[in-house]
């Protein structure tokens, strides 16, 4: 656990084994910061998924999470952390990261939470690749592929979502689902293809979705 007004670095190259349902819980101000080509890596240790990191309402929004390698991870199994990354209310930078092989959703945002989630790989995710509920990410210029969910990216009741230049493939249901109180979502630039269930499902009541400029 990551207290309030305490600060946690973790160096490029560090890799931090979780053996058991363990979890890392973020009330302060986390910088996991790796390299290209020398990644930080966040997995478990023998057969048993660990849980996620979570970032809280409490926790720094500059906090940031960049060029890791997040694996075998499961969520912490109760709402609103169900997700390998969760942003529970925070808007920390989640950039350039690989985020594979997980049991749960890859990142899953909540509480208002207005994270930018860009660049990152999120693959073989065995419910949504990214979900938002009740907030307004930036969802830029990541590859979603092989999510078992129902959709790569999965928006309700968030507000001001930003959909742009994201690559969502081969995902075994939606690429894109919005299920309902979705205003102002801006979806452009994409490319959504080979989703098993269609491209982009825009549910009930939702106003103002602007989808533009994709491939679908």
């Amino acid at each position: 656990v990551i207290q309030p007004g305490d600060s946690l670095t973790i160096e490029p190259g560090v890799r931090i084994f979780f053996d058991g349902a363990y979890r890392l819980d973020v009330f302060g101000a986390l910088f996991a910061v790796g390299e290209d080509q020398n990644r930080i890596i966040f997995s478990r240790e023998g057969d048993t998924y660990w849980m996620s990191i979570n970032f809280s309402d409490d926790a720094d929004d500059n906090s940031r999470l960049e060029y890791c390698d997040i694996e075998y991870a499961s969520g912490s199994g109760y709402e609103p952390y169900l997700g390998a990354v969760n942003c529970n209310g925070s808007s920390s930078s989640i950039k350039y990261n690989n985020i594979s092989n997980c049991s749960n959703n890859g990142i899953y945002i909540s509480n208002e939470a207005k994270p930018v989630i860009q660049n990152n790989n999120l693959i073989d995710i065995n419910s949504n690749g990214i979900y938002s509920d009740g907030s307004s990410p930036e969802i830029l210029d990541n590859n979603i592929s092989s999510i078992g969910g129902t959709a790569g990216v999965y928006l309700t009741q968030s507000d001001s979502a930003i959909v742009v230049n994201n690559t969502i493939t081969n995902n075994n249901s939606y690429g894109i689902y919005i299920k309902q109180n979705c205003y102002n979502t801006d979806i452009t630039n994409n490319i959504i293809s080979n989703n098993s269930s269609g491209g982009v499902y825009i549910r009930e009541y939702n106003d103002n979705v602007d989808i533009k400029n994709n491939s679908i």
